[in-house]
């Protein structure tokens, strides 16, 4: 198992986001806790070093066996359901990294993803601190 772990802020601005617009993203209990889980997984990457890193991208390529054919620079698209925030097309990689900054999250939602908990994995993964 290879968990791909992303920081539970842009996480949860992203599901909040498209939760706005009839998605099935909740923001819950369940949903912190299971981002702990898969925070504290031995064999984990944080999508936020694939994305500006391609030495992470060449690891990551290492371990499926297969040789990265890193076209990052060249795809000028999301993804086939694109992002809740731009749609398919391309963001600059730094919005990717604060998306929590672009949006709102309600304070009940804010409430699962701040906890002392949280926040000390988040520092152990070295994630901006909040404030």
């Amino acid at each position: 198992k290879l968990v791909v772990i992303r920081d539970i802020l842009n996480l949860a601005a992203s599901r909040y986001k498209a939760h706005m617009h009839g998605g099935s993203m909740i923001i819950d209990k369940l949903f912190a806790d299971r981002w702990i889980e898969h925070a504290n997984h031995p064999n984990k990457f944080k999508y936020e070093d694939f994305l500006l890193d391609k030495d992470e991208r060449d690891k990551v390529s290492e371990i499926f066996g297969v040789r990265n054919i890193d076209i990052t620079n060249d795809v000028k698209y999301c993804s086939n359901i694109g992002s809740s925030f731009v749609g398919r097309v391309m963001d600059e990689k730094e919005n990717y990294l604060s998306r929590y900054k672009m949006i709102e999250i309600p304070e009940h939602l804010m409430q699962f993803i701040t906890t002392d908990e949280v926040q000390s994995v988040r520092e152990r993964l070295n994630y901006e601190q909040l404030v």
